[in-house]
C-alpha cells in the first residue's frame, strides 16, 4: 500500500513540475520549478499583483485555471489597462501557460494583425489586446471605445471577417 500512495505522489509530483513545450513544432519535455514563481517575483506592477491575490491567485501557473474570458473578466473589474495585460500575458508565454479553454499561440494580437496604427490606438487604450477580446464585447461596446469611429469600426470588422471572429453580440448590425 506504501509503494502505490509514494507511486500516486511522485506522479502528481512529476505533473506539476513537468511541462510539454513546443519548440519549431516539435515536443519537448521539460522539467521546471514554475510552481515556485510567485506573481509578487514576475515584476507585475503593485495593482495588479493585488487583483491576482484577491482572485486566489498566488503563483503563475495557478493561470492556466483560469479560461481566457473569465480571465479578461476578473482583470476587466480592476480595470487593468491593455499593457498590463500583455505584461501578464508574455510572462505566461514566456513560461509556456496557456489559459484551460484556449492556448497563447493561437491569440492574434491586435498590434500585428494589420490595423491601422490610429485603430490601433485607440483599442489598446480601451484595453484590447487581441482580435479575441471582441467576441468577449458586444459591437457597442467597442464603439464606445475613445476615439473609435466609424472607419475603425469598419477596419477592425473587415478584420474580424478575416479571422472568422465577431462580437459577442453575433448579429451583425
Amino acid at each position: 500500500m506504501d509503494k502505490i500512495f509514494s507511486e500516486s505522489e511522485l506522479l502528481e509530483f512529476l505533473k506539476e513540475r513537468l511541462t510539454i513545450g513546443k519548440i519549431d513544432n516539435i515536443k519537448i519535455l521539460s522539467a521546471g520549478v514554475i510552481n515556485a514563481i510567485t506573481v509578487g517575483e514576475c515584476d507585475f506592477p503593485n495593482h495588479l499583483i493585488k487583483c491576482l491575490h484577491e482572485n486566489g491567485i498566488y503563483y503563475i501557473y495557478e493561470l492556466q485555471r483560469l479560461g481566457y474570458f473569465q480571465f479578461n473578466d476578473m482583470l476587466d473589474k480592476y480595470f487593468i489597462s491593455g499593457e498590463c495585460k500583455e505584461i501578464l500575458y508574455h510572462t505566461m508565454t514566456k513560461y509556456g501557460i496557456n489559459f484551460s479553454d484556449i492556448d497563447m499561440d493561437s491569440l492574434i494580437p491586435i498590434n500585428a494583425c494589420g490595423l491601422s496604427a490610429r485603430t490601433v490606438s485607440s483599442l489598446t487604450r480601451g484595453g484590447f489586446v487581441y482580435l479575441q477580446d471582441m467576441t468577449h464585447f458586444t459591437r457597442n461596446q467597442v464603439f464606445r471605445t475613445r476615439n473609435f469611429g466609424k472607419k475603425s469600426q469598419k477596419e477592425l470588422e473587415e478584420k474580424l471577417i478575416e479571422y472568422g471572429l465577431w462580437y459577442a453580440d453575433a448579429k451583425s448590425n
